[in-house]
């Protein structure tokens, strides 16, 4: 059996969002380093306004704030799916498996019915 890390916490995750917009984040007006704004922004979509101190004010289109948050999230979010597919792949292989009065494909469907739920449940 391997061992798997648990899941971030809410508080995790949030903490390594903020610390990767913040490294997203580009101190730039707009105008100072393309020649059009959209070139600005295509260069960086995630700014940085002045001033940049005690209060956090990131601008940039929602596309690239939230590509910025999913670069940072993506890692957590692949390892959980991998355990999500084994977890199904498991179930399946337990399907088939022999067992006396086919206890093993009882707790197959019992898993995959588990699996599907907490899939389809509502998040807070």
């Amino acid at each position: 059996m391997t061992d798997t890390a648990a899941p971030l916490t809410d508080e995790q995750l949030a903490d390594r969002i903020a610390r990767g917009l913040l490294a997203a984040a580009y101190s730039c007006d707009g105008t100072d380093c393309r020649d059009t704004e959209e070139e600005c922004e295509a260069a960086h979509p995630v700014r940085q306004p002045e001033p940049w101190r005690y209060v956090v004010r990131i601008e940039g289109s929602p596309e690239g704030i939230a590509a910025a948050a999913l670069a940072v999230a993506q890692p957590e979010l692949d390892r959980l799916r991998a355990q999500v597919t084994a977890a199904y792949a498991f179930a399946d292989e337990m399907a088939d498996y022999c067992s006396r009065n086919g206890i093993a494909a009882v707790y197959a469907k019992r898993l995959r019915e588990r699996l599907d739920a907490a899939g389809s449940a509502p998040t807070a």
